[in-house]
Formats: C-alpha cells, sequence, structure tokens
C-alpha cells in the first residue's frame, strides 16, 4: 500500500513515543500527493560522471508496519542524475544518505 499525503500526516501527528511515523524536519513543502520529497543537509556540488553521497536533512522513523522506497525526481532525472534507490526497512531510525549519480554533461548543484 502506498500512502495519501493525508495519511502520511495523520501518521506524523500521532503519539511518537508509539512508534508512529517521524520526519524532523517536516515541511508542508515537501509533501507530495503519495509521497515526501527528502531534502539534502547542505549545498552540494555533484560532479559530472561521478557518484556522490548526500546525507539528508531529514532524521525518519519508521513505524513496524510501515517500509519506504526511495525514488529520483523526474526533474532530477531530466538534469542526467540518478539515485542508487534502495529500500528502507520497517523500524528504521536515523537519517538517510542517498547515493546520486551525474550522468550528465555539467556539474549540477544540488540544495
Amino acid at each position: 500500500m502506498i500512502l495519501s499525503a493525508p495519511e502520511i500526516v495523520r501518521r506524523l501527528d500521532k503519539d511518537r513515543a508509539q512508534g508512529n511515523l517521524v520526519i524532523t524536519p517536516y515541511s508542508r513543502d515537501c509533501q507530495q500527493p503519495a509521497s515526501y520529497d527528502l531534502r539534502a543537509a547542505g549545498e552540494m556540488l555533484l560532479p559530472k560522471g561521478s557518484c556522490t553521497l548526500v546525507p539528508t536533512l531529514e532524521w525518519i522513523e519508521l513505524p513496524m508496519d510501515l517500509a519506504g522506497t526511495l525514488r529520483c525526481r523526474a526533474s532530477f532525472g531530466r538534469r542526467g542524475i540518478l539515485l542508487g534507490a534502495g529500500f528502507v526497512d520497517p523500524g528504521f531510525r536515523g537519517q538517510l544518505t542517498l547515493c546520486l549519480i551525474n550522468m550528465g554533461n555539467d556539474d549540477l548543484p544540488v540544495k
């Protein structure tokens, strides 16, 4: 099952002590209809032709009944950026690190 935006927000608003979904810091601007856009922890330059590990700004906590997938935004793909996508296990707690690969012709900034 994929969670809708209202369900994501509902799970964020539940009591954190009971092992519910946590995204900190949360931004409404990053909430999509059925996903949440993670942000880079700081500004970075992705050199062309290279793989760069990028930590996320957000701290994530998934309850035991929820797993996550990491997918690249189409706007990144159009610029030649690929995401070494992955799976986030139920019960994960921490900051995610994304593997971004710049296959484009130019060095690209990420914010």
